[in-house]
């Protein structure tokens, strides 16, 4: 089984819902949250940072270079599951609704390590917010 967190925003590519990073990004970008939670935000981003492996952008792409691959927690990566459940909370205290998708289909697997893969979605993968 593998977990997502997705956002209510798309990404202009693959026709996806933003994950929990790319959100937490926006939330810093656009100023969306007040600064306390902001900086709890930013926190776990940053141990995030130094604890889950960085997948080469190449992951992210299939046959032609195009990005189309979208991560996925695996779920027996129960400390990352709960540090970005932390993020969801700082995100809903700020009023944006973060929700959480699984699935046994993800697509066609891209990368993998011992917390997360990478994998391009098919039309079952649920990628949209809600």
């Amino acid at each position: 089984m593998y977990l997502r967190f997705i956002s209510p925003w798309r990404t202009r590519w693959l026709n996806v819902d933003y994950g929990i990073f790319q959100a937490a990004f926006k939330c810093r970008d656009d100023e969306l949250l007040p600064d306390y939670l902001l900086i709890d935000l930013m926190n776990e981003v940053d141990w995030f940072k130094k604890h889950l492996p960085s997948p080469n952008e190449r992951h992210f792409q299939y046959r032609g270079g195009d990005n189309i691959g979208i991560c996925w927690f695996r779920d027996d990566a129960q400390a990352m599951i709960r540090r970005a459940r932390r993020m969801v909370n700082i995100m809903r205290a700020g009023d944006i609704w973060i929700t959480e998708s699984c699935t046994n289909k993800p697509g066609h697997i891209l990368y993998r390590d011992d917390y997360q893969i990478i994998a391009k979605p098919e039309k079952s993968t649920p990628t949209k917010w809600g």
